[in-house]
């Protein structure tokens, strides 16, 4: 199966990835779009619905916050994330930028780099 058909099976299964930028060119076959979401657990466990768990993107500067439940739960694969990750992801997803302990905005040139590697 190629990456656009897992995109549009996910697509049909309801799968987001929230990602800092809305990328018009993927609006048929997946959800991305810039959020502004509070800077607290209860946020971003509701943005990934269930417990977080962050995947190191790029050292000291991004993560993607995923389900920690995902697998368990049977949630389908996100093909985009999964892609961005290098490993398999499922369910909703964040990219967000990290300062220390706190979760940040994506620096905009990471998040084109993102958007041009990967549509």
């Amino acid at each position: 199966m190629t990456l656009r058909e897992e995109m549009e099976k996910a697509a049909e299964q309801g799968v987001e990835l929230i990602a800092p930028y809305k990328l018009n060119e993927m609006s048929k076959v997946a959800t991305i779009m810039e959020v502004d979401i509070e800077n607290k657990l209860e946020a971003l466990q509701a943005a990934v619905e269930g417990y977080i768990e962050t995947l190191q993107l790029i050292p000291d500067q991004v993560v993607m916050i995923v389900n920690e439940e995902g697998l368990l739960k049977g949630l389908p694969v996100n093909p985009f994330a999964s892609a961005v990750a290098g490993t398999t992801i499922v369910g909703n997803a964040l990219i967000v930028g990290v300062d220390g302990e706190e979760f940040t905005d994506i620096p905009d040139k990471i998040a084109h780099q993102i958007k041009y590697k990967f549509v």
